[in-house]
């Protein structure tokens, strides 16, 4: 959700700075107040994006590392429960082996 969120934010501001860099590119060259507000104003903007494009991917490091931990993990738990139904086997059969080795005799009064 919240790698959404920064992409959506990403693309807003990159947007945005393409606008304001067509606005400066149709002004006449000078220096008043207003076209160095929106210099100014867009290389902030450049640097939030770069900013977030980085979070960006490191956040999409972390899921791919988390998604290869994850498949690790289950693959360990699926040796795991095949090792538990052998022992269960196991038990069974010592169980069998055992009642044809000492069975069970009644006990008379």
């Amino acid at each position: 959700r919240q790698l959404d969120d920064l992409v959506l934010q990403l693309q807003h501001l990159k947007s945005k700075a393409m606008r304001e860099r067509w606005l400066l590119q149709g002004t006449t060259p000078g220096t008043n107040d207003e076209d160095d507000g929106r210099r100014q104003q867009l290389e902030k903007e450049e640097e939030q994006g770069k900013r977030l494009e980085d979070t960006i991917h490191r956040l999409e490091s972390e899921i791919g590392l988390l998604e290869r931990e994850e498949c690790q993990i289950s693959a360990k738990e699926q040796t795991l429960r095949e090792r538990l139904r052998e022992t269960e086997r196991s038990i069974k059969d010592l169980q069998k082996v055992r009642e044809l080795l000492y069975p069970r005799t009644a006990v008379c009064d």
